[in-house]
């Protein structure tokens, strides 16, 4: 009897444990998520930058307005879309 009690402690602790490595796995699965929204983000911001600068030196007005008006839909559309991902990963 004692062995089987011994057992029954030995399953249950396995999956106890089998429960935490999973948590710490979604943890670190929804971490790298964010860290990903992050830098897609990041990346966005930095790519309108650089045509904001392209815009400048070019000097075509009408280039500038394009970028400027294509910023605003891509970074609100992509905002939307990054402030789901953030609430599923969070």
């Amino acid at each position: 009897m004692a062995d089987t009690d011994k057992n029954a402690t030995v399953i249950d602790g396995s999956v106890d444990s089998d429960a935490n490595v999973a948590g710490r796995i979604v943890s670190v699965v929804k971490q790298a998520g964010l860290y990903g929204v992050e830098t897609y983000e990041k990346s966005l911001e930095r790519s309108f930058g650089f045509q904001k600068k392209i815009a400048g030196i070019t000097g075509v007005k009408p280039y500038g307005s394009l970028v400027e008006t294509q910023e605003k839909v891509v970074m609100g559309v992509s905002g939307a879309a990054t402030n789901v991902l953030r609430g599923v990963l969070s």
